[in-house]
């Protein structure tokens, strides 16, 4: 029995956690009666910031209490001593709470007096620098298990991952997530080929019953016909089968069409079917009889569906093919089992290599990382008595923050330092636990909290609701409360009340009112009378058209305004959307620690001023391929016989210029600014032109940019001047407060972020534009199968860490259901609608005064966890016409309708906190109105008029009128100037007829797919390799239904073509040519051009692809790319290089254009 008094105290969105959190310390630190000293307490909070925000705010209670009057000198006296004393309060997060526990319990941890810890990003990078070449490995000895698999996606490809959305996942990737994963639930690596069998076991179960099932099914259908081939799943290679019953199915195919059975639209596709399959039979027949055959087992599946490679005939070969295989003939193939068993056991053995080199990394280093804390941390807790002892006499108070967001291991630990103080509190909100991806396992905690309060159980404890939100007006909290109350098993204590201050109409501080609002946008119908939603960037310009309406008539929101998205996809394009419309408007960034170029640039600053950070002078080694150790240092490290050897090793490596550059910069540190110093650095890194040859480099010098701007910023806001201190302090600042690559940002601009990212914050107005959810629940991947029965005091204990491969779900919907089947996923897919609602519950909770929805289709196919349930609907009342929405699962917000005498009886929501409910179901005032989708002059507010109306909820300065160049420019996005304005644009030449006419969404990747396809040397392919990399290219973008295979090897035959007759056969096509150039006024450009084409006589054409569809190329022209040209003109003659043309190829089109200067 645990001699902890337990209390849980759930504090919903906006109900004051922190402040009662403060108090209940504030209090407890100035009792008299029942004294707490500061050293008596372990707090533990998610982040930092949070840490620092509450020893703050406990040092200004225990100031504002010792400042009473009434109080008496001895009371007085105690309190300003509890002051003094509150630095020894043990308040951090988990993991600086951890490492203090093994720093006072050194020699027990068996710990180095030498070892240091890796920060949270400096941890990444260190995993990487011992894995990166083992993984690699892995991925070249098993290419072929990973091509068949579609796991051999690299990390530099520009497609998604994850079945369903693209053909390959990356392996490397998945084994990082897998490792992190072993890593928070304390799994021991000699467990882990038991895993991989259970693994195996698993799904070798869940596939035997649904094949059973399907026979079964089969068997009854087809009871009169025995022999029927559909009831065949016995071939051991389903593959030597496909390809054995193939041509007998087309030479069916070829009597029916020639007897006139197959009439219509369908003969076209079925004779082009007929005349590609031998072809595409014969290819994957001599993969197959390879060794190491790629061919995917998806491509067999698609056969199986009546697609073979290139051949696609429709409808009646599907059909044919549906009364050859039987269903699932792959899922159910033997040897496509074969190949994922041993996917499974590749996963789980090359995660005990990488976790094994990662150890020996660190040992030879000298360092532990956050996850070594936490274990060693419970390993301690848990095996030494003498510890446990020396905690329980020192600690009294165990307090837990956020404990919602706790992973498991975290969690273990919790529970044996519960073991040993008097008193523990937990506060958080299992309504907002939504960092799932982050290791954090809900299902667990509401395991833990039911144990914890359970009155039969150990501890027994008590609970407390925070239900008043210091944070909303009545309108937005009454709309939370109705729709979530009946979804969370907290019910009723999931609703929240307005404070007596804000509750009262008659106060000063009323916060009765805001606003709930639905904007819906005007839709379309199809040919058969369904709504025709309009598409997201329509849907996204129009929403920003009403914002810049909405701004010009009424101003920008007080407290101001958020639009937040389910997930980062979509937020480059709001952005764009909001900025075309004048808008000014910030967006989620990665921190400049996420970046290469800023762990690199901090690398070399920590390597400065401190020559004991070894992992700094590695993260430049690895990244620095100029360094003779850069490919053999980790062997080297390791090989080294002792601590000295390693030593001397790193000394000498330190030596190469490369790195020894970085000392030159010593005389800087105490004489140069912050800012200069990082310029400095940046110039002695030779990073701009490093950066030239890496990936996004633009971002890239963005970032540097930020870097700088940061360490400006830094310096003001802290009074920092030059030294070595204030460097260390700067450097410390951009772990804890993770700044991000962009500029510091407009505070009235309008945000937009995603749902997760705004957990904790909030604003005045906050919009949520609901996008058509697609389930994204797979069953299959890593996840953890929880143990049979649950042990409070030993929550790891009987969980297992599961792994099946995505390559499982050969099609969108089949294989799932079949997978799902197993009642492990079930499980899953309950807990993932559960991860939905709350994502939402987060997000309906972040605004004060106006919450708006503004749903693309219905609010079921955009916000479903809501709808997933059976109470009753949320009616809601538009305050302009008294007309009735309904919120549940109609195919649109229904119609509106008015009033009528039954709903005039019923009481409705709109009064302050929260109305007592007397009728069947509830209503709430709301403010409905629907926009124009279809958009014939948008709005764009030029510069004054955006001036005038932003001044009315805030002054700005008016921006200096002198014109700077910026210190970095886009060779795409620069201007012409006058003269180059007058340019002259001329077709030259057709190529070969129009392929395409018109846009669409995500056109971009059709882009991005036509310049991979004409950056290759297609002079040196065979058309074979062609084909294939065309066919590649186009899934791999997923562009398939704008252009196909036959298009993009047209546009590249016509180019080709046009090439070798203008240039002659013998003419050099350079491609993704890079230039670093800098313009007269100081300011440079960096990137890629297209193509140049080295003539016979040496002279260089420039080209540029653009994959336009319109009807007006010549005006597209010269409103977009003059100043482009013009650029790269200025870039090649600055270079001594002699321009013979600049031409425009328009492979779309089929056109080439010229422009002349």
């Amino acid at each position: 029995m645990s001699k902890a008094r337990f209390t849980i105290i759930s504090a919903s969105a906006g109900a004051g956690k922190t402040y009662t959190l403060t108090q209940l310390l504030t209090k407890r630190l100035a009792d008299t009666t029942n004294p707490l000293e500061p050293s008596q307490i372990i707090a533990t909070t998610f982040t930092r910031k949070a840490a620092g925000e509450l020893s703050e705010r406990i040092q200004q209670g225990l100031v504002d209490a010792a400042e009473d009057p009434l109080l008496k000198p001895a009371e007085s006296a105690r309190l300003n001593e509890q002051i003094l004393k509150l630095p020894g309060a043990l308040i951090g997060t988990v993991n600086s709470v951890t490492d203090q526990i093994l720093r006072m319990f050194a020699v027990d941890a068996g710990l180095s007096p030498e070892l240091t810890v890796l920060s949270e990003d400096s941890e990444k990078a260190a995993f990487s620098l011992a894995t990166s070449r083992i993984i690699a490995d892995y991925e070249e000895e098993n290419s072929a298990l990973l091509a068949r698999m579609s796991y051999s996606k690299r990390s530099n490809s520009r497609s998604k991952s994850g079945f369903g959305n693209s053909t390959e996942v990356e392996w490397g990737e998945t084994l990082r997530e897998f490792i992190a994963a072993i890593r928070r639930e304390n799994i021991d690596l000699a467990d882990l080929p038991g895993l991989a069998e259970d693994s195996i076991s698993e799904l070798t179960t869940t596939l035997g019953q649904a094949r059973v099932t399907e026979e079964d099914k089969l068997r009854s259908l087809y009871a009169e016909d025995p022999s029927c081939a559909l009831l065949n799943y016995s071939a051991a290679d389903a593959r030597e089968e496909i390809l054995e019953q193939y041509p007998a199915l087309a030479a069916n195919l070829r009597d029916a069409l020639e007897a006139g059975d197959i009439k219509g639209t369908s003969v076209k596709p079925l004779k082009n079917f007929l005349e590609k399959l031998p072809q595409e039979l014969h290819r994957m027949k001599l993969n197959l009889d390879i060794a190491a055959d790629r061919t995917p087992w998806k491509q067999w599946h698609k056969a199986t569906e009546g697609e073979v490679g290139k051949a696609k005939g429709g409808k009646p070969v599907k059909d044919a093919v549906q009364e050859t295989f039987p269903p699932h003939y792959i899922l159910f193939s033997q040897s496509f089992q074969d190949d994922v068993a041993a996917l499974i056991r590749l996963t789980y053995t090359a995660a005990a290599d990488c976790l094994e080199s990662y150890q020996a990394y660190k040992d030879a280093t000298a360092q532990i990382d956050f996850s070594d804390q936490e274990q060693k941390a419970l390993r301690l807790l848990r095996e030494n008595q003498q510890v446990r002892e020396e905690i329980s006499a020192r600690f009294e108070l165990l307090i837990v923050d956020e404990f919602q967001d706790t992973n498991p291991i975290q969690l273990a630990v919790f529970m044996e330092l519960a073991q040993l103080v008097s008193e523990v509190i937990w506060v958080g909100d299992p309504k907002q636990s939504i960092y799932g991806f982050r290791g954090s396992d809900p299902a667990l905690m509401d395991a833990a909290l039911a144990a914890i309060t359970d009155p039969a159980g150990p501890f027994q404890g008590d609970t407390s609701n925070l239900a008043r939100s210091w944070r909303s007006w009545s309108k937005p909290i009454s709309l939370s409360n109705e729709l979530f109350a009946p979804l969370f098993p907290e019910g009723d204590n999931a609703r929240l009340f307005l404070p007596e201050p804000f509750a009262a109409p008659e106060s000063p501080r009323s916060r009765i009112g805001g606003s709930v609002e639905i904007w819906e946008p005007e839709r379309g119908k199809f040919n058969n009378g369904k709504i025709k939603p309009p598409t997201i960037p329509a849907f996204f310009d129009a929403l920003a058209e009403d914002l810049a309406r909405t701004f010009r008539e009424e101003g920008f929101p007080s407290g101001g305004c958020a639009i937040l998205l389910s997930t980062n996809s979509h937020i480059h394009e709001m952005v764009s959307a909001l900025s075309g419309h004048g808008i000014p408007a910030t967006a989620d960034a990665r921190t400049l620690l996420e970046t290469r170029e800023g762990t690199v640039l901090r690398a070399a600053l920590l390597w400065l001023v401190d020559k004991t950070s070894t992992q700094s002078l590695l993260e430049l080694i690895h990244v620095f391929e100029d360094h003779p150790a850069h490919l053999t240092w980790f062997d080297e490290l390791c090989a080294a016989a002792d601590p000295t050897q390693r030593r001397e090793l790193l000394a000498q490596w330190a030596q190469h210029p490369s790195i020894a550059v970085v000392d030159e910069l010593a005389p800087l540190v105490g004489g140069a600014a912050l800012p200069q110093l990082v310029e400095a650095a940046i110039a002695a890194l030779r990073l701009p032109e490093r950066i030239a040859s890496w990936s996004q480099p633009q971002q890239r010098l963005a970032t540097l940019d930020a870097f700088v701007g940061n360490a400006s910023a830094f310096s003001q806001q802290s009074l920092a001047g030059a030294g070595q201190h204030s460097l260390l302090r700067f450097l410390e600042s951009l772990e804890q407060d993770s700044p991000a690559t962009r500029a510091a940002e407009n505070p009235t601009a309008v945000h937009v972020g995603t749902i997760h990212s705004a957990k904790g914050l909030e604003w005045g107005t906050v919009i949520l534009p609901g996008l058509q959810h697609n389930d994204r629940f797979k069953p299959a991947g890593v996840w953890v199968d929880p143990a049979p029965r649950f042990d409070v005091t030993a929550p790891l204990e009987g969980r297992r860490l599961l792994f099946w491969p995505l390559s499982l779900l050969l099609d969108t919907k089949g294989c799932r259901e079949v997978l799902l089947g197993s009642p492990l996923h079930q499980t899953r897919a309950q807990a993932e609608h559960q991860e939905d609602l709350r994502r939402l519950y987060v997000a309906f909770t972040r605004s004060q005064e106006h919450t708006v929805i503004v749903p693309l289709m219905s609010i079921g196919d955009s916000f479903p966890a809501l709808l997933a349930h059976d109470s009753r609907p949320v009616e809601l009342l538009t305050g302009a016409e008294g007309n009735v929405l309904r919120f549940d699962n109609s195919q649109v917000i229904d119609s509106v309708r008015p009033r009528d005498a039954r709903l005039d009886k019923d009481v409705l929501v709109d009064v302050p906190g929260i109305a007592q409910e007397t009728s069947a179901h509830t209503e709430i005032d709301v403010i409905h109105r629907v926009f124009p989708t279809a958009i014939d002059e948008p709005t764009v507010w030029d510069a004054d008029p955006a001036r005038e109306f932003m001044s009315r909820d805030a002054h700005y300065p008016t921006p200096s009128e002198q014109v700077f160049s910026p210190a970095r420019f886009v060779a795409s996005s620069a201007q012409a100037t006058e003269v180059e304005s007058q340019a002259q644009v001329l077709r030259v030449e057709d190529t070969g007829p129009a392929l395409h006419s018109g846009g669409g969404q995500d056109w971009d990747k059709v882009g991005d797919a036509v310049h991979a396809y004409l950056g290759v040397d297609l002079a040196h392919l065979q058309p074979l390799q062609r084909s294939e990399l065309a066919e590649g290219i186009i899934e791999r973008w997923g562009i398939g239904r704008y252009i196909d295979t036959a298009d993009l090897e047209a546009m590249g035959t016509n180019w080709q073509a046009w090439v070798n007759k203008h240039f002659g056969d013998s003419a050099r096509i350079e491609t993704e040519v890079p230039f670093d150039y800098c313009a007269q006024d100081g300011s440079r450009a960096q990137g890629w051009m297209d193509a140049l084409i080295v003539g016979e006589d040496g002279v260089r054409y420039l080209v540029d692809h653009k994959t336009y569809p319109g009807k007006d190329p010549e005006a597209h022209i010269r409103a977009n790319y003059l100043g482009q040209m013009a650029t790269y003109s200025r870039v090649l003659e600055s270079a001594g290089i002699k321009v013979g043309g600049i031409f425009m190829h328009l492979p779309l089109l089929g056109q080439v254009w010229e422009v002349r200067f």
